[in-house]
């Protein structure tokens, strides 16, 4: 190898905005020199800069600031849904469902878990309409979406698992329709799961299964 010239090798610099001028020519910085009328006009540009407001007029920090608010909804509302999923919610569930156990709400949670796909702690339309095409449901999109709403009942576009509780509560005592749809999911899925935990046959038909 050559002897490189190391002291002739420009370093690679990023630059902003706010440190060029409108022909283009690159402001000064901290370090002027002073009685140069020219250079104090810059130096006092420079000082009264706002970096933040010229960071705000920047075409990618307004598409990147709009992705990561929307990121930061999402991870916010992620948490507060899994927060639901908590054993220390048992004694909450038990006072809205007193004839469940223990055992029925660790099955319902393994049951949610097999609807919400990327295990975010809710379960969105088209998770749903994921489970409902892999188990032959044929409803359409019209028909699914209105089983949605009705389940999502608090308008928040997902389901979380006290929401779940309900739906399950509704099928179990005969207010939802298991023949399709959300009730034939969750009747789809919790056959597979309980039986799984060798629940017995008279026990399956009391829950709606068989």
């Amino acid at each position: 190898m050559g002897n490189a010239n190391i002291s002739s090798i420009e370093p690679v610099c990023c630059y902003l905005r706010h440190q060029y001028n409108s022909k283009g020519e690159k402001r000064l910085g901290p370090m002027v020199q002073k009685g140069n009328h020219d250079c104090m006009e810059e130096q006092q540009h420079w000082d009264e800069c706002d970096p933040s407001s010229v960071r705000d007029q920047l075409p990618f920090y307004s598409v990147q600031k709009k992705y990561w608010r929307q990121l930061k909804e999402d991870r916010s509302k992620s948490i507060f849904a899994r927060k639901k999923l908590s054993d220390n919610n048992i004694s909450k569930w038990k006072t809205l469902y007193p004839c469940w156990t223990e055992s029925d709400f660790a099955d319902l949670k393994d049951q949610f878990h097999s609807f919400d796909v990327n295990q975010d702690g809710m379960i969105d339309f088209e998770e749903m309409c994921t489970v409902l095409d892999e188990i032959g449901d044929a409803t359409n999109q019209t028909q699914r979406r209105k089983g949605f709403d009705e389940v999502d009942i608090d308008d928040s576009g997902t389901i979380d698992f006290e929401e779940f509780l309900a739906l399950v509560h509704k099928v179990r005592t005969g207010e939802m329709d298991s023949t399709y749809g959300f009730g034939k999911a969750y009747k789809r899925t919790a056959r597979s799961t309980m039986a799984g935990h060798h629940l017995s046959i008279p026990l399956q038909v009391q829950y709606q299964l068989l």
